[in-house]
């Protein structure tokens, strides 16, 4: 771990699938056309495109280290005694920003993972008290019942230590990071599942709308 400091854009470039030139066009405009903002599920949706290219020029000062670059639950196996082994380095480098694998666990768990239920209130509620490192812990499932409920349960506590873990990597950092590169993360998965779930692309842009509020000038 050392200080360092990296353009958002370059360091987030692999994620993103394709060139910002065609990330920019395709597939959002099926749903924003060339509208600003729309209304689906009774949710109204800005285009969380337009904070792009403000958000790839960022440049953060802070903390960098070895990373994997590929972490989620099918790339870590067990060998003897139950040992964690991680697979498939392909994306890993030296110099990577330190939150970036906790970043990539938890989105796999919460996005590309879970079972895909049919309009999740409980989880889309979980996605909008994310936007705080500590936002889990104001979820109320006492009423939920069934599947959804084990579901959400699972996440919270796993969103728990992995963002908890990360916390105690470099204890002073700014959880604003962290959601700069789940911005990023995001936009690159709507790439692999556009349009049909929902659910990741409200959570995109509500993390859009609140960068744009609170971290961009």
């Amino acid at each position: 771990m050392r200080p360092g400091s990296f353009l958002v854009g370059q360091e987030y470039a692999w994620y993103l699938r394709e060139s910002q030139e065609r990330l920019l066009t395709d597939p959002l405009p099926v749903l924003f056309s060339d509208r600003g903002s729309i209304e689906v599920y009774g949710h109204r949706l800005n285009d969380p495109r337009r904070v792009f290219p403000r958000i790839s020029g960022l440049r953060l000062s802070t903390q960098v280290c070895p990373v994997h670059g590929d972490l989620h639950p099918n790339n870590v196996l067990f060998g003897p005694e139950f040992a964690p082994v991680l697979i498939d380095y392909a994306f890993g480098h030296l110099n990577g920003h330190f939150v970036k694998d906790f970043v990539l666990m938890e989105c796999s768990l919460r996005f590309l993972l879970p079972p895909r239920l049919l309009q999740p209130d409980i989880l889309v509620t979980l996605d909008e008290m994310l936007l705080q490192e500590e936002g889990h812990h104001e979820l109320d499932l006492s009423a939920v019942k069934g599947r959804t409920a084990e579901v959400a349960t699972e996440m919270v506590s796993l969103v728990e230590t992995i963002r908890s873990n990360c916390r105690l990597r470099v204890p002073g950092y700014d959880f604003k990071e962290y959601l700069i590169a789940q911005y990023m993360m995001l936009l690159g998965n709507i790439r692999l599942l556009p349009y049909q779930d929902f659910r990741t692309l409200l959570a995109l842009c509500r993390i859009a709308d609140y960068l744009d509020s609170v971290v961009l000038p």
